[in-house]
């Protein structure tokens, strides 16, 4: 497979510049780009035999097969046409476009040209997927009940810088950079994304207006997902899968975007007993590029469009009900707050039935001097918390001390759903 790229953007040396050195059957013959200083520099490394400057000479070059995008988001659906229209494959990057018309659009061309379309949904070529795929099917942990994504990456340093991440006309914003995730595994292992029932939050108070941090819950096939995906809070990537008799967790599931890295899933039984699952050190867009690979030569089946459809449909959906439900703008001290000690001033807020506490409430506010519960409030938070967090709290051995501050508690809680989860 020969294949170009369009846009000498960062994500191309991962994705495809550095996995295509070592692959069989893979040439990069071809780059096209607006700054030749970083086209060249590609082609210089990399032994790209063809460097331009305009995407449609690129698009017109008769030995390309494929073509790989990784512009910013806006820019997805229009050159995903003008390939298409070219005869080339395409592999563009996430989220294919900024909404379900456009996608149904480009899955159309597609399918009357007879050419291969692929959302670059890296984590679902990697095989801890299947291992939860598979943990789910057998049932040995019981029915799969919940799935609670926490997905972060502080980019304050793109506030104000021109990124299309902080311009939402741009599809900008949080949810449309890690939402994708979620939605995908969410599929996977529901098997649907027919939503009975869904919620969405933001402040909509990022750059520009977009979904610094986004918060979402859906419930499919029986199934009650969550989310929470941030551009500002600690880097974190983690699903936590709920079962009847157990969970199982992948945490840091990013590093295999970063290179060949390890990744394990941990999984704890009801009574007490662990397993670590672990995976050889590999690379997502390794796995991604030969699947594209196989499909554009025929050796494997295309992907489902309708399932890149059904994940579009319920983003413009979540997307939706966030802007219905916009939470008032946020103040820094919340913007600095993990999503534990934000839900655990939620949970606070919940069992004294006062709205208005939230929003008086931060980190460093005691759970015990300035927020009084009284012991029927305090039984029923505890069992709130104990059921949020998979965590068992015996009132005759808990130490109070973690109930000092929202973050000393928020502190005990993540340390004990890490110690639980490692067994």
């Amino acid at each position: 497979m020969r294949i170009g790229i369009l846009g000498p953007a960062a994500i191309a040396e991962r994705a495809v510049l550095q996995p295509a050195r070592g692959l069989d059957g893979i040439e990069v013959a071809a780059i096209a780009g607006r700054d030749p200083a970083r086209v060249d520099d590609y082609a210089d490394r990399y032994g790209i035999p063809v460097r331009l400057r305009d995407f449609r000479e690129l698009l017109a070059l008769p030995e390309l097969d494929a073509v790989y995008i990784p512009l910013s988001n806006e820019l997805h659906h229009p050159w995903t046409m003008e390939a298409l229209r070219a005869g080339r494959h395409v592999l563009v990057e996430k989220p294919a476009a900024l909404g379900a018309a456009q996608l149904a659009e480009m899955h159309e061309l597609a399918a009357a040209r007879g050419l291969q379309l692929e959302e670059a949904l890296m984590a679902r070529h990697h095989p801890w997927q299947d291992a939860a795929a598979e943990l789910a099917e057998s049932g040995r942990l019981g029915r799969l009940l919940g799935i609670a994504s926490e997905i972060a990456q502080p980019f304050r340093a793109l506030e104000g810088a021109g990124s299309y991440r902080s311009d939402p006309r741009r599809g900008g914003g949080a949810f449309r950079d890690f939402g994708c995730y979620w939605l995908q595994l969410v599929q996977r292992l529901a098997g649907t994304l027919e939503a009975e029932a869904l919620s969405a939050r933001s402040a909509f108070d990022g750059p520009g207006g977009c979904d610094w941090t986004f918060e979402a819950s859906v419930r499919c096939g029986g199934i009650d997902a969550e989310l929470s995906a941030s551009f500002e809070r600690p880097a974190c990537s983690r699903h936590t899968l709920r079962f009847e008799r157990g969970e199982a967790v992948v945490r840091d599931f990013f590093r295999c975007a970063m290179g060949a890295y390890r990744l394990h899933l941990d999984v704890r039984q009801e009574d007490g007993s662990s397993e670590r699952i672990s995976f050889e050190p590999q690379s997502y867009y390794v796995h991604q590029l030969l699947a594209f690979r196989d499909r554009v030569e025929g050796r494997a089946p295309a992907p489902d469009a309708r399932l890149e459809l059904e994940r579009a449909a319920l983003a413009e959906r979540l997307l939706e009900a966030a802007a219905q439900r916009r939470r008032p703008t946020r103040t820094k001290e919340e913007k600095r707050m993990t999503s534990t000690e934000q839900r655990v001033i939620e949970m606070v807020s919940e069992v004294k039935q006062e709205p208005e506490l939230a929003r008086s409430m931060g980190a460093e506010t005691s759970l015990i001097e300035d927020v009084v519960l009284d012991s029927l409030q305090m039984i029923h938070f505890v069992l709130a918390v104990e059921d949020a967090f998979g965590v068992e709290i015996d009132f005759e051995t808990f130490d109070f001390d973690h109930m000092q501050s929202v973050r000393t508690l928020a502190g005990f809680l993540d340390a004990s759903r890490s110690s639980i989860s490692a067994g």
